[in-house]
């Protein structure tokens, strides 16, 4: 029975803990939301696992007490729900399937030679057997040193390179590509969908300006469709022209450049030559144009040496204030390296990074959000 002006709150069943030391990991199984609690804090969630009365008025009014400020974070983080609501949720919500990203593949093909990228080794051209045997060898490396299932993945499948390297698979259309979208905002209407991301892919898209052009030019904001389309990229900047600058602030794309360092040379040109100089030009082109960019960085095996602040000075250099880090999924880099080598190079750099406001972002930012201070 509730108090006047009060309403039962009880811990959710979603919530899930691990004990790390002296602190308690938490975080909701459907919302994510990772964060620390301390022995203070964790006595005051079990206090929860029967129903207690929260004043109505501390919802949205300003604590008084530290007990109060945490009960706050705790509702607000869904780890404590009202009783109503628990006892009504007899069996898992349903889950939304709604479209809401559109990502188009524009080409199979690129005009780099990356030494940890799948599309071909220092501009030597790859056969779909080369590029599985390359898996297959990796997976012969890394058996001993890992101890996680690897041997069954679509994305290592000679399916999956044998449809990769097809010739008639190469380009997409700008037909195509418009009708693919038609198609995909026809879906997302009838679900009431009213704002959905087209992300222009490759390969290197830019080596079909072509459709992304007339994908652009056909859909402009949305608005003639119902559906607002905010737009972004990922591209190695070697492409970025006048034209392409331009465009892409016209229908205001985001553009992320993949940039590992201004010393790597793991990113050189299909005919071996480094490609930091056009690169820089395209930034460049994109800088003046006043474009939105952010950087996409990768921490390999083959970019380790070079992996350091430098990425962060140049991100300040043209204007980017994110760096996207992408780590290595090789099982071998993890067994080569370590854990903790790799953690502590990365975690340099982002506090490098929050000394000159730019933001170091990937799958693994959250966690560090919470381990730097910042949750």
């Amino acid at each position: 029975m509730n108090l006047p002006d009060t309403e039962s709150y009880v811990l959710s069943a979603d919530v899930v803990q691990n004990e790390i030391g002296d602190r308690f990991a938490t975080y909701h199984r459907l919302l994510g939301g990772l964060f620390f609690l301390d022995r203070y804090g964790q006595e005051l969630l079990e206090a929860y696992r029967t129903p207690k009365p929260v004043r109505t008025a501390l919802l949205s009014g300003e604590a008084r007490t530290r007990e109060e400020e945490l009960t706050q974070q705790l509702i607000a983080r869904h780890i404590l729900v009202p009783v109503r609501v628990r006892q009504s949720r007899s069996e898992p919500a349903s889950l939304e399937k709604k479209v809401n990203i559109i990502q188009l593949i524009l080409a199979n093909a690129c005009n780099f030679g990356c030494t940890y990228c799948f599309e071909g080794v220092q501009g030597k051209k790859m056969s779909a057997e080369d590029e599985y045997n390359k898996v297959d060898t990796s997976r012969l490396i890394a058996r001993e040193g890992i101890k996680v299932n690897i041997e069954d993945s679509i994305y290592a499948s000679k399916e999956r390179f044998d449809h990769q390297y097809d010739s008639k698979n190469r380009s997409m259309k700008p037909a195509d590509g418009i009708a693919y979208v038609e198609s995909a905002l026809a879906v997302a209407r009838s679900e009431g969908v009213r704002e959905v991301m087209l992300q222009f892919f490759g390969g290197e898209p830019l080596l079909n300006w072509r459709t992304i052009h007339a994908v652009l030019e056909r859909f402009g904001n949305g608005e003639s469709e119902g559906v607002k389309i905010n737009y972004s990229t990922v591209t190695n900047g070697s492409l970025i022209t006048e034209e392409v600058a331009e465009a892409f602030a016209k229908y205001q794309v985001a553009v992320c450049v993949s940039f590992d360092s201004p010393t790597s040379p793991s990113r050189p040109l299909k005919n071996g030559d480094d490609s930091t100089p056009v690169v820089m030009q395209g930034l460049r082109t994109l800088q003046r144009f006043e474009n939105r960019v952010a950087i996409n960085a990768a921490l390999t095996s083959a970019t380790w040496d070079d992996f350091n602040n430098s990425i962060v000075d140049l991100a300040v250099d043209v204007g980017a204030q994110e760096i996207g880090v992408v780590v290595d999924f090789d099982p071998t880099f993890y067994s080569n390296y370590g854990a903790q080598r790799i953690v502590d190079r990365l975690w340099k750099v982002v506090e490098y990074g929050r000394t000159r406001g730019v933001v170091l972002t990937g799958y693994w930012h959250q966690i560090f959000q919470v381990m730097l201070g910042f949750d």
